[in-house]
């Protein structure tokens, strides 16, 4: 579990729960809500790359459980950080990464000002840049800033979930953002830089609309140190002009935050008395400014820290990100355990799911993973040590239907999704596990990685057309509005082999796009056959082209298989 309660980093006394055994699995996804390949997940020692689903897993044998600094990186997206609350058992994490969008850029030899989004500036001077390797850079310097409000509605999103300070004196305190700035750097090239020793940069955020009349004209300045997942004091900002200015030495996060003192705080998330597992928990103040945010473990739980003489708003999240409860909170006088907080009355769209997990000899996955599935939306959650699952899921408020299959994240097997109508309760029964899917499609366009399986959302068929020799995989996705093809390819053969495939604007598309009849791809197929339940698999050379409109795309990652589904 993590999140704002997560409190305090590994060395701190007060939330080091010893050594733990623990599975954590991230699911990341870009701001479209499309999964993201490739992402470096760093936890403690280890780090994994997403997959094609952006699902990351790491296992340790032993962990100090409590409060764990993660990061997750991905060119052309800024890094995201946090603190993972570790409990024995798995438990999952939910990140959004915000695309790296530049507000300026200058040359180092000459330094500049730069505007930065939603509000505030950053100046520098001349020459003071150096790259990951503390040499002086001297090209293009490229520079993506963000000013969160205390109540900037993606705050969650783009800040770090933990808001526990370090202050001079070395007293733990906590923060309330009152204004944050983020501030990237790269050079010419993509490389990463930083202010070198010696060289400062003023920035400039501006006072948020619900700031108090009186302030005082000197406030404590904040920085986030991804290494032990605090904000640490560092210096101090002057109220100039209804901003904030002050001089700072490098950039990750900077606030200038209200300092208030913490109490410990733990509670359960239930659904008709049972555990909500994975589940998205945001805290606010009474004036709606963002105070970070939590996923539950297996068993529904949090626990960590609270600003003690607040009272604040729990708001529950679905997978499509809905707030569906709000319960009040605070404010305290010292540790608290707050008990079962129930969040599935009146229109809640939810459901209570059992089953259990099975491999090819028909005995249980420990490692399983329930993936519940809707509408685009998803949610893992972990089958216990006997491969059964017995959890209470949210759901997006639209959803009337559901996919439910298991996934061995260490073997790479799925189980056969199944689909189900939403009822209070249901059971799948056994699935079992075992090898990969029989039929799944996906490929990476413009960067974005997309992967269907068979469900009630992708309907897969793959055509024999015997008088011309031809066969014709394709995916449409049915979606509500209209099905959609999102894959489809024209291959000119029926055994394995390299094939052309172009020359028509019907020979092949990708979510929709068509192409413009000129360009080519290499497809390679790998096994083929022409009677009904060969397997057709293979492989799309990476590659670029022109869809219908004329808009150039790139391509990569093309993989498939199927089974053909009709002879003509």
């Amino acid at each position: 579990m993590g999140g704002f309660f997560s409190a305090c980093s590994p060395l701190d006394d007060e939330d080091n729960t010893g050594p733990v055994s623990a599975t954590v699995l991230f699911q990341v996804f870009s701001p479209s809500g499309d999964p993201v390949q490739g992402a470096t997940v760093t936890l403690e020692n280890l780090t994994a790359q997403t997959n094609a689903q952006g699902l990351a897993l790491l296992s340790f044998s032993q962990l100090a459980g409590g409060g764990q600094p993660y990061r997750i990186s991905k060119p052309d997206y800024l890094y995201h950080e946090g603190v993972l609350f570790i409990t024995e058992g798995a438990q999952s994490e939910t990140v959004m990464l915000q695309d790296a969008l530049l507000n300026g850029s200058f040359s180092a030899a000459q330094g500049g000002t730069v505007l930065v989004s939603n509000g505030g500036s950053v100046s520098f001077s001349q020459n003071s840049f150096v790259n990951a390797n503390g040499n002086s850079y001297q090209g293009t310097v490229n520079v993506a800033a963000t000013y969160i409000a205390p109540d900037d509605p993606q705050a969650a999103q783009r800040m770090p979930n933990r808001f526990l300070g370090e202050s001079l004196d070395g007293n733990r305190v906590f923060l309330e953002n009152r204004g944050a700035l983020r501030v990237d750097l790269w050079g010419a090239n993509g490389e990463p830089l930083q202010l070198a020793s010696g060289k400062t940069a003023e920035i400039s955020m501006p006072l948020s609309a619900a700031a108090p009349d009186q302030l005082p004209s000197i406030t404590p300045l904040y920085t986030y140190d991804a290494t032990s997942g605090l904000w640490k004091e560092d210096g101090q900002a002057q109220l100039q002009n209804n901003a904030w200015v002050a001089q700072v030495s490098h950039f990750s996060f900077w606030m200038c935050p209200y300092v208030y003192p913490h109490v410990s705080v733990s509670g359960r998330l239930v659904c008709n008395g049972t555990a909500l597992p994975s589940t998205v928990v945001e805290v606010y103040n009474p004036w709606g400014a963002y105070l970070g945010k939590t996923t539950t473990n297996a068993n529904g739980f949090f626990s960590g820290m609270f600003p003690a003489p607040l009272t604040f708003t729990l708001r529950i999240k679905n997978p499509c990100y809905q707030t569906v409860a709000q319960p009040q909170v605070g404010p305290f006088s010292g540790t608290t355990q707050l008990g079962d907080i129930a969040v599935c009355s009146g229109n809640v769209n939810h459901t209570q799911i059992s089953g259990n997990f099975v491999d090819c000899n028909n005995q249980p996955v420990a490692g399983a993973w329930m993936w519940v599935e809707a509408l685009g939306s998803s949610r893992l959650v972990p089958a216990n040590a006997q491969g059964q699952v017995n959890a209470s899921v949210l759901l997006c408020q639209w959803v009337n239907s559901i996919d439910i299959r298991g996934v061995d994240l260490v073997s790479g097997a799925t189980s056969a999704p199944q689909s189900f109508p939403v009822s209070p309760t249901l059971s799948f029964g056994t699935q079992t596990i075992c090898a990969a899917p029989a039929q799944f499609c996906q490929f990476t366009l413009d960067g974005t990685p997309r992967y269907m399986v068979p469900t009630s959302q992708y309907t897969f068929s793959c055509v024999y057309n015997t008088s011309v020799n031809r066969l014709t995989p394709a995916v449409v996705f049915n979606g509500g509005s209209g099905n959609q093809t999102h894959f489809s390819l024209a291959i000119p053969g029926a055994t394995a082999g390299n094939y052309s495939i172009g020359g028509s604007s019907f020979h092949y598309t990708f979510m929709v796009l068509g192409n413009n009849g000129q360009d080519f791809l290499q497809v390679t197929l790998t096994q083929a056959g022409n009677s009904l339940g060969a397997v057709v698999e293979g492989s799309v050379a990476n590659t670029s082209f022109h869809d219908a409109a004329g808009v150039l795309h790139t391509l990569s990652n093309g993989q498939f298989r199927f089974e053909v589904s009709h002879v003509i």
